[in-house]
């Protein structure tokens, strides 16, 4: 039995396309136009999985079409709606859109064709005739009806005198044979896909405007049981357009012909309804819908709308926590075994084990996975469809449940059909496009833009978990910066700013493990409460309370860091030193069974918010910034740098100009300050050389001339926000206005830097909080250095700062461990340069290389956080080498990532430097500023240090990239050279009232 004869329909024999007998003497010939045999040759390999032979034929009967002379005919949408659902099948959305689209245009072509339909009477099904399922039993307690499958329509004229006076082709009368039926399932389907494709565009497009026009003019015979069908295909037009009340009221309509019998549209009726019910949250009634759609859907023989019945109703089993498996699954799978039906069979088992996974039995999933890979593999494209990324998806969710690192590969073979085939990106990808064609009003791209780039909603979690991973992990530049281009083209540079930031964010995001998705986990899990918003805070009691090992595993873990607290923080030796070892490890262990946990909960229905970075508004940002503050945020996008200032004197937005001859300005400036390469020795000519003040003048004017109103800001602080080349600008040596005088940025103003927008203020309530201890890490922060160098710095460091311990190369635990019992790290020693393939592979803690614990990426796990203040003077960036390695593409990002890095990791202060000058004044720069900070703020501890190195002379022996030769007399520090190349990264929380003295 061929897999169309088990849920009913059956073939066509050859002499159903031949011609009858008909009344010759007015000119009618009666032919019987059917779709061709191939046509359900290729329903056979469709449902049977092989989507390329399908394909195939459909494409071809379309090419051969059938026709009335000089007219496309309405038979024809049946052709573009099975080559669009095998393109949809196989992920290949741009070829199934225009497929769709060209079906729904013939149907406004056509408009009135069913009004020359010849139907008959409806005649009920007899009780032999109703096909009986085991998984459901309705309570709408359908009668059914019998429907032929061809109905006879007229075309042409009865009176061709009127076209030979007229004038005109003449077309003689013709009545013909055509599946009525089968053209208004696929025009359903079209329409249908049209709203999933187009998602949030859908409404405002001028042809879904045009199809509820033309089916809202009833075109069909009034008063007659077709109107059913027209309803549905209302309803659905309705459900595109976003007319839901007017959809549901369509679709209620339609689930019975003639007021009492069930028809061959009734399951598309009822599927449709069971979604609304769902978007409104009617659990319920979406179930009902569902059970009742499946049912429908077989009577008719419509496999289609069986299989998305289950899904959906598996989506509503799930999304209602309903307890045990969805009732329909299994005696479904039984039902479709017997009748050949492969990927429906695929399809249902999928679904049974996602079931399982929900129920945490990653088991009974993987048995039932395995069966769904036996009937996919059959046909070796069916694992590259639609059901197959989903069964790899799947997969992964049961292997990583069964806490395998398998579930690694299983997502990447599921997000290989996720590129391609993925429906949220889609949208955005219309979104451009329609942009880029004009098709879209700034306004509209505004609100489009809005919602396909917003995160994922708590719904879209609970929804479809693939989709919403899909979204995180996939960088969206383009779109962005088209939706910043829009915000300015509409005179809204507030917005503007926002989406610049919303950008930036999206960025971090994207270089994450699963789209950022296990962090924002990790926030919402571990963060301190007063960080998290009322909706997260519920979010945390929910997950903890569906997952009690890792509720019990975080308290242990808190109370194991409890007791590694009170020991030595770096014993030399002893039982101290074997307990702190015992407790780090433990500590590792614990971290990993909750990272297990995490990616087990990441790819699951849990709503979660992306905490960090945080989102805020601009009104939130103003209403944050604290008196004696401005705001400057820049942000690159289409080659253009864009800056942005708020202050107490208001908001500005200004186009800076061309990124690239900015960038071309900071070489020179870089140049000027001796930074060709990151060894290279300055002469005293270059230290002697003033040329950079002229530079720096200049760059400040080139970064203002757009501002409205002329420096000094009324200011005390100045918060940067800095983006793409401007990363390597030691923004501080800018030469800014002072009275008759032009003096350097750092000396008028404070300074500090932040990496978006929304963490240039501190969080509602937030306040730095006291820092107990400092480790140091005495490495060489110059490779030429002797060993001693860091270690005399550190003794001077720890007797101005108590509680500061120095950690050498050998440590007692891993570093990601470690580091969490401190509240401060000085790293005296070279780092390592970022890969910008692997961007969180660098170690802020240098002794530990191995980069499962060691390296940053390392850190942003579990166990959850590291030190709230970080001082890296040894950091490398491009500045140090004029930008000769800067990719224009990704300049600025492993300062831009590893900062974020570090502040997923718990770091709120961060001294970073952007070239390593490596020598004595660097030792007495950061040690100044390291016992400052427990007096007064970050930015305020800078400038005093910087102030206070300014005024001291070097020694030209202890300074490994000043050449000593030439040098007489020892200048002060004054070129920027030696304090120009750092920057304080600093979310501006308010300096706590109990910090220690």
């Amino acid at each position: 039995m061929s897999p169309l004869a088990a849920l009913g329909i059956s073939m066509p024999s050859m002499d159903s396309a031949r011609y009858a007998a008909g009344n010759r003497s007015q000119q009618q010939r009666r032919q019987q136009v059917y779709p061709r045999d191939t046509y359900y040759l290729a329903f056979r390999d469709y449902y049977d999985g092989d989507l390329s032979n399908a394909l195939r034929q459909f494409k071809s009967e379309g090419r051969r079409g059938i026709r009335i002379p000089g007219q496309n005919w309405i038979d024809s949408i049946c052709y573009h709606t099975m080559v669009g659902e095998c393109y949809y099948q196989m992920g290949q959305l741009d070829d199934a859109l225009a497929q769709y689209e060209s079906a729904l245009q013939l149907m406004l072509n056509f408009p009135d064709w069913m009004i020359r339909i010849q139907f008959q009477p409806i005649r009920p099904s007899q009780p032999g005739q109703i096909r009986n399922v085991p998984w459901y039993t309705s309570q709408r307690r359908p009668r059914y009806g019998e429907y032929k499958d061809t109905y006879l329509i007229g075309q042409g004229q009865l009176n061709p005198l009127d076209t030979v006076k007229q004038g005109g082709a003449l077309q003689v009368a013709v009545l013909m044979q055509i599946g009525v039926p089968e053209i208004v399932r696929c025009s359903t389907i079209s329409l249908r896909r049209w709203r999933e494709l187009l998602g949030p565009a859908c409404a405002d497009h001028t042809m879904t405007k045009e199809l509820i026009a033309a089916f809202s003019r009833r075109p069909g015979q009034p008063n007659h049981w077709s109107e059913a069908w027209i309803d549905v295909q209302l309803g659905l037009a309705q459900m595109a357009g976003g007319q839901t009340a007017q959809a549901k009221t369509a679709l209620q309509r339609a689930l019975v012909a003639e007021g009492q019998f069930d028809h061959p549209l009734t399951s598309t009726a009822l599927l449709a309804l069971g979604q609304i019910a769902l978007e409104e949250g009617d659990f319920a009634a979406a179930s009902a819908y569902f059970g009742e759609a499946s049912l429908a859907a077989v009577q008719y023989a419509n496999p289609d709308i069986v299989g998305e019945a289950f899904t959906w109703g598996l989506t509503t089993h799930l999304a209602s926590n309903s307890p045990g498996v969805y009732p329909p699954l299994r005696q479904a799978l039984e039902w479709t075994r017997p009748n050949s039906q492969r990927r429906l069979a695929a399809l249902i088992s999928v679904l049974l084990a996602e079931n399982y996974v929900a129920l945490h039995d990653s088991r009974q999933a993987q048995a039932y996975l395995s069966e769904a890979r036996g009937l996919l593999s059959r046909k070796r494209e069916m694992l590259a469809s639609r059901t197959g990324g989903r069964m790899n998806f799947v997969l992964a969710q049961s292997l990583f449940q069964g806490g395998s690192t398998e579930g690694y590969r299983a997502l990447n073979e599921a997000m290989k059909f996720q590129q391609k085939g993925s429906l949220r990106n889609f949208h955005i990808k219309l979104a451009d496009h329609l942009l880029s064609k004009g098709q879209l009003s700034p306004r509209a791209a505004m609100d489009l833009y809005a919602k396909v780039l917003q995160d994922p909603s708590a719904v879209d979690w609970t929804n479809d978990p693939f989709e919403s991973l899909t979204l995180l992990m996939t960088p969206h530049p383009r779109s962005f910066a088209n939706w910043f281009a829009v915000a300015l083209e509409r005179n809204a540079p507030e917005r503007a700013m926002e989406i610049g930031d919303l950008a930036r964010r999206h960025h971090f995001f994207s270089t994450l493990e699963f789209g950022g998705r296990t962090m924002a986990l990790r926030w919402v899990l571990e963060a301190p409460q007063s960080m998290l918003d009322p909706e997260a805070v519920l979010q945390r009691q929910n997950l903890l309370t569906r997952y009690p090992a890792y509720a019990t595993l975080s308290k242990e873990a808190e109370t194991l860091r409890e007791q590694l607290a009170q020991l030595p923080p770096a014993p030399d030796a002893g039982d101290a030193l074997g307990e702190l070892k015992a407790g780090l490890g433990q500590m590792e262990e614990y971290g990993k069974k909750q990272e297990a946990i995490l990616r087990e909960m990441a790819l699951g229905r849990l709503p979660c918010e992306m905490v960090f970075p945080p989102f805020r508004t601009t009104e939130e940002i103003t209403e944050a910034l604290p008196s004696g503050q401005a705001l400057l945020a820049f942000h690159e996008s289409g080659g253009q740098m864009h800056a942005f200032r708020i202050s107490e004197a208001g908001y500005a937005h200004w186009n800076i100009g061309s990124s690239a001859q900015l960038r071309n300005k900071i070489e020179g400036l870089l140049k000027d300050l001796g930074q060709v390469d990151g060894n290279r020795e300055l002469t005293r000519d270059i230290l002697a050389d003033d040329h950079w003040r002229d530079r720096s003048a200049d760059l400040f004017n080139t970064l203002v001339q757009g501002l409205p109103e002329n420096f000094p800001l009324k200011a005390e602080e100045i918060v940067i926000v800095p983006d793409g080349v401007l990363w390597y600008l030691p923004f501080e040596i800018l030469q800014v206005p002072d009275g008759n005088q032009m003096v350097s940025l750092l000396s008028r103003y404070r300074v500090r830097y932040a990496p978006t927008v929304s963490l240039s203020t501190p969080a509602s309530g937030a306040a730095r909080g006291r820092v107990r201890n400092t480790a140091v890490v005495t490495g060489k922060l110059f490779p030429r250095d002797d060993d001693v160098v860091a270690i005399d710095e550190f003794q001077r460091l720890s007797n101005t700062l108590p509680g500061t311990v120095a950690l050498g190369a050998a440590l007692p635990g891993p570093s990601s461990s470690y580091a969490s019992l401190f509240g401060r790290l000085v790293v005296y020693d070279d780092l390592i340069g970022t890969d910008e393939a692997k961007p969180y592979a660098w170690s802020p803690m240098v002794a530990d290389r191995n980069p499962a614990t060691g390296a940053l990426d390392s850190w942003m796990k579990l166990p959850w956080a590291g030190p709230a203040e970080v001082l890296l003077p040894g950091y490398h960036t491009a500045a140090e080498n004029g930008l000769k390695r800067a990719n224009p593409a990704t300049a600025g990002d492993e300062v831009f990532l590893s900062v974020c890095g570090l502040m997923a990791s718990g770091a709120r202060t961060i001294l970073l430097s952007r070239w390593r000058p490596g020598g004595q004044s660097s030792y007495d720069l950061v040690r100044e500023f390291a016992q400052e900070l427990p007096h007064t703020s970050p930015t305020d501890a800078w400038q005093r240090s910087v102030q206070l190195a300014t005024q001291t002379p070097i020694d030209p022996e202890f300074e490994p990239r000043v050449k000593a030769s030439g040098i007489d007399v020892p200048p002060p520090a004054i070129h920027p050279f030696f304090w120009a190349g750092y920057m304080v990264i600093d979310t501006g929380e308010p300096h706590a009232a109990d910090v220690d003295p």
